[in-house]
């Protein structure tokens, strides 16, 4: 993500980082799953994040994430768009075999059909899972949310699009 928002605009996170970690984030061999930043470090890397750049590629990034979490529960065979909105969210907070777990145990509920999985039932499999189920007042949250959207009990086997406050995307 660093190396990304350092490629929008070169000169300008040169200027935020200094050069000796500009160039460790665009010229070195770091591990930067295990890289510790120091204080500065850190203030200079946050301070790079919050440009326009640095945003801008946020969302691009956690638009290529929630477009994963759907594509997999479609994969699964769920069907219903407001419960792969619901299923993105278990599969962001309990990763992708906590949602294929979830999916599996709504999957049962549904009458052992994973495209009868509706959001109240993946709801209920959700609260009932040992991960997911420990943070009820997350999954409400979810809940409650897809609950608002005004898309009603459809099914779509086929691409569409979702709209943001950026534009559309097709999923």
């Amino acid at each position: 993500l660093v190396r990304d928002v350092v490629n929008a605009n070169p000169t300008n996170a040169k200027k935020i980082l200094g050069t000796t970690l500009y160039n460790e984030v665009m010229n070195s061999a770091t591990n930067w799953n295990t890289r510790i930043l120091t204080q500065a470090e850190g203030d200079k890397v946050s301070k790079l994040l919050d440009t326009q750049e640095g945003h801008d590629a946020e969302d691009a990034l956690a638009k290529k994430d929630v477009l994963g979490y759907v594509k997999h529960g479609q994969s699964m065979g769920i069907t219903d768009p407001v419960a792969l909105v619901y299923f993105a969210d278990t599969e962001n907070q309990c990763g992708a075999g906590g949602s294929a777990r979830i999916a599996k145990a709504a999957a049962v509920l549904a009458g052992n059909s994973f495209s009868d999985i509706t959001v109240d039932i993946l709801h209920k499999a959700a609260l009932e899972d040992g991960a997911a189920g420990k943070y009820p007042v997350r999954r409400s949250k979810a809940y409650n949310s897809c609950l608002l959207i005004p898309w009603g009990p459809v099914t779509l086997n086929y691409d569409y699009e979702v709209w943001d406050v950026k534009g559309s995307w097709t999923l």
